[in-house]
């Protein structure tokens, strides 16, 4: 009975490390569909938003829940359009989440009931910013959830553009022109009045 025990067990954890290298597996695969999928305007399976909070405050991103039995549930960030990390995860809707390399427990809060997963970020500060979003794991299939833009403001209300230094250089350079300018257009006018002046004396 005991070596039958054994037997069995050792059965189970083959079974369980098989499921885990599939769900691995199943993830890896959809992360880099996702991130691909994130570029282009057709092909996504997802709901997009966008969320902007100031540096210093706490935001909590919601993903709605449509599958009804999930064995594994999975947070994602992609910064630049390409550079995707895992932040955390929970097995079953009412296990305690493990948080991946990079991420804690302290800044990080995942929470999962039956309807929604929520992610909870304190204290965010401009290297938060990217896209985030939520994955689940059902019947062997991965299913990716909403995802969400989120943007850190600056203390003075202020966006960072990309193009914002690019607008300032074109706005410099215009108004040197239109200096350059009037000031040509003065000395054109001085040498003017003096040729008149002495054609008339």
């Amino acid at each position: 009975m005991k070596d039958g025990g054994f037997l069995t067990e050792n059965i189970k954890r083959k079974v369980s490390r098989r499921e885990t290298s599939t769900i691995y597996q199943n993830f890896t695969y959809c992360i880099r569909l996702l991130s691909h999928c994130l570029l282009s305007v057709s092909g996504c399976f997802c709901e997009s938003k966008t969320v902007e909070v100031q540096s210093g405050e706490t935001v909590t991103l919601l993903c709605s829940d449509f599958t009804a039995s999930r064995v594994q549930t999975d947070w994602f960030r992609v910064v630049n359009g390409t550079e995707v990390s895992c932040i955390s995860s929970i097995f079953s809707s009412d296990g305690d989440p493990s948080f991946c390399d990079g991420f804690d427990g302290v800044k990080f809060e995942m929470n999962s009931n039956s309807s929604s997963v929520s992610l909870k970020i304190s204290g965010v500060d401009e290297s938060d910013s990217g896209l985030y979003f939520c994955g689940f794991y059902r019947n062997r299939h991965t299913v990716i959830g909403d995802v969400t833009q989120l943007i850190i403001k600056d203390s003075t209300f202020c966006v960072k553009h990309p193009y914002t230094s690019l607008l300032t250089v074109i706005l410099a350079v215009l108004m040197g022109f239109s200096i350059f300018g009037a000031l040509g257009l003065v000395v054109i006018f001085k040498h003017h009045c003096a040729g008149t002046f002495s054609k008339k004396f």
